[in-house]
């Protein structure tokens, strides 16, 4: 039972970062099912689609961020590599729960 390297903590940072800035500077084309956050108010018109997209690249820049700083300032996490993994799905699930509730917000009275 080992703990998870740093290293990988750090690898991840950086795939979100770089996934981050990918999806914000070359944003998916309009309801793009391979690439991109696709939830009913994405899909609502290309305004939220653009504004959707843009939520999302700056939620996964914070998560990645937040990763790098897991990983230079060497917090062990004292969890196995399962927890991390889970960790992951968790606040990319909750990026995308943040752009849903976001365009709620701002669309919900044009549908």
């Amino acid at each position: 039972m080992s703990l998870l390297p740093f290293n990988f903590i750090v690898i991840a940072g950086l795939y979100m970062l770089v996934f981050g800035i990918f999806t914000l500077f070359f944003p998916p084309k309009f309801n793009n099912v391979y690439y991109g956050v696709i939830t009913k108010w994405t899909s609502l018109n290309l305004d939220s689609w653009k504004d959707g997209q843009k939520i999302f690249a700056y939620s996964y820049l914070c998560i990645g961020l937040l990763f790098l700083t897991l990983g230079f300032f060497k917090v062990q996490l004292t969890a196995h590599g399962f927890i991390f993994v889970l960790l992951i799905i968790v606040l990319h699930k909750f990026s995308i729960f943040l752009v849903d509730k976001k365009l709620a917000a701002k669309y919900g009275d044009k549908v």
